[in-house]
């Protein structure tokens, strides 16, 4: 059953690599360049935040925070009634 097997990110990336023919060298070469110079701190470029600690960019999110799974449950059931 599909529900049994977990795809690490590692196995997903290598897979858009080698089976795909993503680039994953054009796209990091990017956010070196729009982080460069950076050791510690954020990064605010293309509508992301880029993370940056010790020199290392940690992780992107978008600039403007979706909102979590339960307050856009919370928005969807407003309203209706049981």
């Amino acid at each position: 059953m599909a529900d049994d097997v977990h795809v690490t990110l590692h196995a997903l990336m290598r897979f858009l690599e080698r089976v795909r023919g993503f680039n994953f060298d054009k796209e990091r070469a990017e956010i070196k360049k729009i982080c460069a110079g950076v050791t510690n701190g954020v990064v605010k470029a293309h509508g992301c935040r880029f993370e940056v600690k010790e020199g290392n960019v940690v992780t992107v999110t978008p600039a403007m925070p979706t909102p979590n799974r339960t307050t856009r449950l919370k928005h969807q059931t407003k309203g209706k009634v049981g």
